[in-house]
């Protein structure tokens, strides 16, 4: 396993299995939806006192998407994420829990 260097990479880590290298972007979520799904932000937020940052995600920054919850994991390819803000997971990643 291997991390950036810097802290502004669109990965958390590196992940290697075997064969290949893989960028992995790291999240986490405590935010359950009604229909019983997790909400997981996808946006990186940041900043200081003077000066607010938020950037979306960007598919072609990682390969894979690790999704840590409460009950379960998700490794999602990126290239199958739409979106940049947020993403529920639950039923439509189902094929992609570990």
């Amino acid at each position: 396993m291997s991390v950036p260097l810097v802290d502004n990479q669109g990965y958390d880590l590196v992940a290697d299995d075997g064969a290949s290298l893989h960028r992995v972007q790291v999240k986490t979520s405590t935010r359950r939806t009604a229909s019983g799904g997790w909400e997981v932000e996808l946006r990186t937020n940041g900043g200081n006192r003077s000066r607010q940052t938020s950037t979306p995600f960007a598919p072609s920054s990682c390969d894979l998407l690790y999704v840590l919850t409460d009950d379960g994991r998700w490794l999602i390819p990126s290239r199958e994420i739409t979106a940049t803000t947020s993403l529920t997971v639950g039923t439509k990643w189902r094929e992609h829990r570990l």
